[in-house]
């Protein structure tokens, strides 16, 4: 995979994770779930197709912006604690 298209996809994957504000339609619990599992699939086909090192190191990043994201005001804890659990799940799975 070229360096500049790898980046574009870690990019967008990592979008999947970033509940900021950037789009009003995450602010419903179950359109944040919808959204960080689409970037699970993401990250677990990306290691499916032999980049292991690189789904591992996205999985962290997002289990990071999902930490920042519990953090906000108002922020739905037990949605963010799902996908946390779902993350280390899929990272544990991504380095046995």
């Amino acid at each position: 995979m070229p360096h500049d298209a790898e980046l574009e996809l870690f990019s967008r994957i990592l979008l999947h994770f970033t509940f900021d504000g950037i789009s009003p339609t995450l602010l419903e619990p179950e359109l944040i779930t919808a959204e960080a599992r689409q970037g699970m699939v993401m990250i677990r086909q990306l290691g499916e197709r032999g980049h292991q090192q690189q789904a591992r190191e996205l999985c962290e990043q997002a289990m990071e912006q999902v930490r920042q994201a519990s953090e906000q005001s108002g922020a739905p804890a037990r949605v963010f604690a799902e996908i946390t659990n779902e993350l280390l799940e899929l990272h544990t799975k991504l380095v046995g």
